[in-house]
């Protein structure tokens, strides 16, 4: 993610935290390239209305940062931090590297839950479908993509 490299060093002068403590580590991917694809933004776009697909972009998204973990075990073995900060996405990576390296976590999460957006039943189709959506909104059929 080296495109917040500036945005992460230029505000950590209002930290007021001892030079070096926090240092920024490339993590061997770039979440915004993958993201602002045509395919990725008409699947946002679409998903919005498809529990279908808000199901299957939930269970992709962890996913998407095991390409990094080698990266981010590489850091930590070399860096040995007092903490493995992570964020929503990388819960299973900060999990498998604290566990091999002996090394605390400390989630850092904004999202206050993770959830599939509701679709309110306009018409007869929609109200028909209403119970398949039940399932495929359901935390159970979300783990069993993933």
């Amino acid at each position: 993610e080296l495109f917040w490299r500036k945005f992460c060093m230029d505000n950590l002068k209002d930290l007021n935290v001892p030079e070096g403590r926090i240092r920024f580590r490339p993590c061997g991917g770039d979440t915004a390239q993958r993201v602002n694809t045509d395919l990725s933004r008409t699947f946002l776009s679409i998903g919005q209305h498809s529990v279908a697909i808000q199901a299957l972009v939930f269970s992709r998204s962890e996913v998407e940062f095991f390409d990094s973990e080698g990266c981010f075990y590489h850091w930590a073995w070399e860096e040995r931090p007092d903490f493995i900060v992570f964020g929503f996405l990388l819960t299973h990576v900060a999990m498998i590297i604290s566990e091999a390296l002996n090394i605390p976590v400390v989630g850092f999460i904004l999202q206050p839950h993770r959830e599939i957006e509701p679709v309110s039943a306009g018409n007869a189709l929609e109200e028909l479908l209403g119970p398949m959506r039940g399932v495929l909104g359901g935390p159970q059929f979300i783990a069993l993509l993933q």
